[in-house]
């Protein structure tokens, strides 16, 4: 991608980000190469004068941005900000140096087959993690794609929208680029830009790629775009890939296959499994591929699971054509559209989708690394820790891709640093002498809403036995009721689980851990910052998801009694969107009550993911304006959730200062102390060491989802080697672990990452919270007066 200079009349700077070049310009705007305060590049999109004064244009902007910033894929390049104001609004986002798809085949040269099935496979995941979110490309195309040294990147997913959004009143008018937009887009009356447009790019995408030139021949300006009887001409494509682009190319969007069909077709073509060798010699058959009706996909496969071509063998028919497209990765079991259970220590990097391939690639060649050198030296055994968790991922689902992720880095990192994984420069996880057992991880899947955790608990309860038993469960998700009913069932086993982020304070079972403070001692802790200035004498409001959620309802009623004074009665609940789609003006009702009642704090109790919204309406309460018509400062508290939504996010900082809110936030360390390294816990700086030499970066620690986890085995790993060291290299079992944790007192701690862990409290006999975690107040926006 050629980088041009400025012209004479092109800025310098842009919101605090210096221009260093021009990339390109197209119908938004022009597209600079910036680097950000940090020096870090970025491409900033410009949007074009005539455009940006028009307040609708800017209102939609504004949503559809906030839309995409929450899109976090590997395969999809991020918005990082965006300024939707009329004065020079732009988009900041990721910079990709790299060939667009279409400049790559400039030339008319197509790109080897097994590139092309890497590009397709990319691709689909790149829709399907957007797809998950509900977003829509509306224009993918081979100049939306990215060629950079880290892959496949699409670029503008949406912004087709919000660019071309004034002519949508138009009589006929469509959003899109001839000829890979769908044929249903052109019909009068028909649908809206949905999922089954964006396949149908995709399959013209790819075709393109294989091909080196498109895959039907338009035949003049007269008629710019394929006849209704045109056959796409796929000579050239990847045989294997033939049926797949047919299906995608189908006329009726409803017989396409989805955008997760393609991924979980492509993969096996991309990742294939491990060969199995037979003992006897196989007999030689033939290979063809069929495609399969609906009505035979149904007959053969689990219901939710379509895939609408399938690779079988011909010959008899007793082939097992469902086996092999619905099959499991071992240990694990299809329950619905799920592979629930605990899986095989070695698993294969894709069994849980792309979004989390690498790091479930990385736990099993570990796991393999372990079983072998203990195979090779009996003087090594091992022990194995279950993260329990939901390992996929839907709009209802409690945990988004990217903290499932983050999860796994933590604990991935923890059992590095307790095996001195090859690529880390010492250990010194422990602090313990000695350095067996070593630790494999096995991912217990509890699907994607927690609520297979029975099943998942009584297989652990098969494995605590034998030379190399389970010995702990760790992680178990986020604060449901369903964590606490796996904690009671992991109890009645006697098998020890370790909590990451729960920070609910009523999750109790006696043979449960949690290295995160409770939302009690997080809510304690912002009340005493609050103290010596006028903030315990400021009126307070109480805005609650109404949801039946345990992380919610202990964050209400640990605001209840730490500011009991300051809220009285004074509260307002919503319905959130944890459970169902995002409610149109969410918080409207909300944000009246607090102007009207005039108050200063006020104290949010809900879930992240809703929290933007929440600060979007109270940037809006015109009904809060002051005689001279200023708005009245406010003050939000968080637990978790500012920090989520304002860490290194200046573009949002700066709107919060403009808006005159400051938010309040505590939670276990800030990205603030990250970068500073001052006052760090003892622990952290040797977490953060090999954290990033394992590759892993500050922007993945975010949420502290990594932390958690990392705290969580590294304590399981803490209590196998104490023990091992106190009987003469013995393995120990689940209630040996269960005596070791539950000695972790003042004088004989973890050095955890959040801090020093001791779970030994009177208060809270026989189970509780890391009593030694260090909690961190943040303050975003505005300074409170």
């Amino acid at each position: 991608m050629e980088v041009k200079p400025l012209l004479a009349d092109d800025p310098s700077e842009l919101h605090g980000y210096s221009l260093r070049g021009r990339i390109g310009q197209g119908g938004m705007g022009v597209v600079y190469l910036a680097r950000d305060q940090a020096g870090h590049e970025v491409a900033v999109k410009t949007i074009l004068p005539s455009r940006a004064a028009h307040e609708e244009f800017q209102k939609r902007f504004a949503r559809e941005t906030r839309i995409l910033q929450t899109l976090r894929d590997p395969r999809i390049v991020a918005v990082l900000a965006a300024f939707p104001g009329p004065d020079s609004p732009c988009l900041v986002t990721e910079y990709v140096p790299g060939p667009t798809l279409e400049d790559r085949l400039g030339e008319g040269t197509p790109l080897p087959p097994d590139a092309v099935r890497k590009l397709a496979l990319d691709l689909a995941g790149a829709l399907e993690a957007a797809h998950s979110r509900g977003v829509v490309h509306r224009d993918l195309k081979p100049s939306n794609v990215l060629l950079g040294p880290q892959g496949t990147k699409v670029i503008d997913f949406g912004i087709a929208r919000f660019v071309d959004g004034e002519r949508l009143t138009e009589t006929g008018h469509v959003l899109g680029t001839l000829p890979y937009l769908a044929p249903e887009r052109l019909r009068p009356g028909g649908p809206p830009a949905w999922p089954p447009t964006d396949v149908w790019a995709w399959a013209l995408t790819v075709g393109f790629a294989a091909r080196g030139r498109g895959c039907f021949a338009v035949p003049d300006e007269v008629r710019p775009y394929p006849a209704e009887d045109d056959v796409p001409d796929l000579d050239g494509v990847p045989h294997d890939l033939v049926p797949l682009l047919r299906a995608a190319l189908d006329r009726d969007p409803a017989k396409r296959p989805t955008s997760r069909d393609l991924v979980n077709t492509l993969r096996p073509l991309v990742e294939p499994p491990p060969v199995r060798r037979s003992r006897s010699r196989p007999r030689p058959r033939g290979w063809r591929w069929r495609a399969v009706s609906a009505t035979a996909a149904a007959a053969v496969l689990v219901p939710g699971v379509i895939v609408g071509l399938m690779h079988i063998p011909s010959g008899p028919s007793h082939d097992d054509e469902g086996k092999r497209v619905a099959a499991c990765a071992g240990g694990l079991t299809r329950t619905g559209s799920e592979c629930v259970g605990v899986a095989d220590p070695v698993v294969p990097a894709g069994t849980f989708g792309p979004e989390l391939s690498g790091i479930v690639g990385k736990i099993a060649q570990e796991n393999r690394r372990v079983a072998e050198e203990s195979a090779r030296d009996k003087r090594k055994p091992f022990v194995k820790v279950a993260l329990v968790m939901p390992y996929s991922a839907n709009d209802s689902s409690p945990m988004a891709w990217q903290a499932i992720r983050e999860s796994l880095d933590g604990a991935y990192t923890a059992q590095c640093r307790a095996n001195g994984c090859p690529g880390l420069k010492s250990r010194k996880a422990t602090g313990l002498p000695g350095g067996v057992p070593g630790v494999q991880l096995l991912l217990a899947n509890e699907g994607s809403e927690q609520q297979h955790w029975k099943a998942v608990a009584d297989r652990l309860a098969t494995m605590t036995t034998g030379s190399h038993p389970v010995v702990a469960a760790a992680g178990l998700g986020v604060s449901l009721p369903e964590t606490q009913r796996l904690a009671d069932r992991l109890s009645a086993l006697k098998i020890p689980a370790v909590g990451g982020p729960l920070t609910a304070t009523s999750l109790e079972s006696p043979y449960l851990f949690k290295t995160s403070p409770s939302n009690l001692e997080h809510i304690s802790a912002v009340r005493k910052h609050l103290e010596g200035t006028n903030g315990g004498e400021q009126r307070g409001f109480l805005v609650y998801d109404t949801n039946d959620d345990l992380y919610v309802q202990t964050l209400r009623d640990a605001f209840d009694q730490e500011f009991k004074d300051a809220i009285g009665k004074r509260r307002t609940g919503y319905v959130g969107s944890t459970k169902d789609h995002v409610v149109p003006k969410l918080f409207g009702q909300a944000v009246q009550n607090i102007c009207y009642s005039k108050s200063e704090l006020v104290f949010y109790a809900g879930r992240d993911n809703d929290f933007p919204d929440f600060v979007k309406a109270l940037a809006d309460r015109g009904l809060c304006s002051q005689a001279a018509g200023d708005l009245r400062p406010i003050t939000v508290v968080t637990c978790w959730s500012g920090r989520s939504a304002f860490s290194g996010n200046p573009a949002r900082v700066t709107d919060l200062v403009r808006d005159r809110i400051t938010v309040v936030d505590v939670s276990v360390l800030s990205p603030e102390t990250w970068k500073k390294g001052t006052d760090n816990p003892p622990g952290f700086d040797s977490f953060r060491s090999g954290f990033e030499e394992l590759g892993f970066t500050d922007k993945e620690l975010g949420d502290g989802y990594a932390i958690m986890n990392h705290d969580a085995v590294l304590t399981v790993a803490w209590a196998a080697e104490s023990f091992a060291n106190q009987s003469g290299g013995a393995v120990p079992g689940p209630q040996d672990m269960y005596n070791q944790i539950i000695n972790l007192h003042a004088s004989n701690w973890v050095a955890a990452a959040s801090g020093n862990l001791e779970f030994f409290d009177p208060r809270y006999p026989p189970h509780g919270w890391a009593g030694g975690a260090r909690l961190t107040i943040s303050e975003f926006g505005r300074p409170r007066s």
